[in-house]
């Protein structure tokens, strides 16, 4: 019988401020092959859309 392949582990709401960080660092160092960067630009434009859509700029200062 194969061995089942168990699914990542998925992040906990702590994990996102350094797993973000970590992948700004990898952006600035050239980690990040050119290929996967319109793929990321996208998903990172969603993040930010989402981010405003639930934290307006009014409402940051409070």
């Amino acid at each position: 019988m194969p061995a089942r392949s168990e699914p990542p582990p998925s992040s906990g709401r702590r994990d996102w401020p350094a797993l973000l960080s970590e992948l700004t660092r990898q952006l600035d160092r050239g980690l990040i092959y050119d290929r996967h960067l319109a793929e990321l630009s996208t998903v990172v434009r969603d993040l930010y859309a989402a981010l405003e859509r639930r934290w307006p700029a009014g409402r940051r200062g409070r």
